[in-house]
């Protein structure tokens, strides 16, 4: 029994799979706006930012600038930033008069990024693969790895400073997992078989005395159980920095019973939790077939067939930790 409850708690324990996913957030240097922010959706590893609209002739003077920011030291990251292949040096001017080739060379001529957008609505007469050949002239990008609880801001500069500061960050996590234990009052009863002289007279009055066994309540028993638990809670209210209220529930096991609880709870900085709650287990009570006082007319009955075990509603107190943050 004890081998199969380790084997529960061990699956309880495991971690989950995630699939990893990707997430492209452009940014319009000629929109006239110098910040955003965003929130992107759970399970998102990587993201890309793309810069867009930057004068082709001073691309090399730009540049995005990565800042991963939590209360504890950054950690290793990766990233990439690249600009368009033509780089500053832009695509060859000759005297033709296609379309496209005027069109790229005019977007050389220009100085600011809200000139290049007014060349792009002012196009005209260029196909989608000139277009493609222009938006690549003007871009740049970065691609940075999402680290949970980590805001990332993505500054780009030129010459005269931050142009643009984009802030992505993971949702708030309002889910905790912890692990610890519980302390259960004891509600289960115990009985054993205990000698007794009884003493009888007949009708002649003569006394006599025998040993019996009466049925009878173990006073010596634990006033508190205990077990291993598993723990989900879900924040609910911050007081501040430091305690958040939450509701849990979870599961507790030990060598002879595996338990319900739920309840309130407080939690110390997301890494602990204190929970006093319900808790749903077996106790051990006296079987149906005797009571309390019984004489055992057949002699001694063994203190297991005396009892049952069965399912009651007790009070626990929870500690549990997370090592995960």
């Amino acid at each position: 029994m004890r081998k199969w409850y380790v084997i529960f708690l061990t699956l309880l324990l495991s971690p989950q799979l995630s699939i990893a996913q990707q997430n492209v957030i452009d940014i319009n240097l000629g929109s006239g706006s110098s910040s955003s922010s965003r929130l992107i959706s759970e399970g998102v590893k990587e993201v890309t930012v793309v810069v867009k609209y930057i004068p082709p002739k001073l691309m090399m003077h730009y540049s995005i600038n990565l800042e991963y920011i939590e209360n504890q030291p950054a950690p290793l990251k990766q990233s990439t930033e690249r600009g368009s292949e033509s780089g500053n040096a832009g695509v060859q001017k000759n005297n033709s008069t296609d379309p496209c080739t005027k069109f790229l060379n005019g977007l050389d001529n220009l100085n600011t990024s809200k000139a290049v957008v007014e060349h792009f609505k002012n196009a005209k007469d260029i196909d989608l693969s000139c277009h493609e050949r222009a938006l690549d002239k003007t871009t740049k990008r970065a691609t940075f790895y999402v680290i949970p609880g980590y805001k990332v801001v993505a500054t780009v500069s030129d010459m005269s400073g931050s142009v643009y500061e984009l802030s992505v960050a993971t949702p708030v996590k309002n889910w905790y997992s912890h692990v610890g234990f519980s302390f259960v009052h004891n509600r289960g009863v115990s009985y054993y078989s205990k000698s007794v002289e009884q003493i009888s007279t007949d009708e002649q009055g003569i006394t006599s005395s025998q040993t019996v066994h009466q049925i009878t309540e173990q006073h010596n028993q634990d006033d508190l159980n205990y077990g291993a638990s598993v723990l989900y809670t879900y924040g609910i209210h911050d007081f501040g920095d430091i305690w958040e209220f939450g509701f849990t529930a979870g599961l507790s096991a030990n060598s002879d019973t595996i338990a319900v609880l739920i309840g309130p709870s407080l939690i110390v900085k997301k890494n602990i939790l204190i929970n006093l709650g319900i808790i749903f287990q077996e106790f051990e009570e006296l079987s149906g077939s005797y009571e309390e006082g019984q004489i055992l007319t057949n002699g001694a009955v063994d203190s297991s067939a005396l009892t049952k075990d069965s399912f009651k509603p007790s009070v626990a107190l929870t500690i549990g930790f997370n090592f995960g943050d």
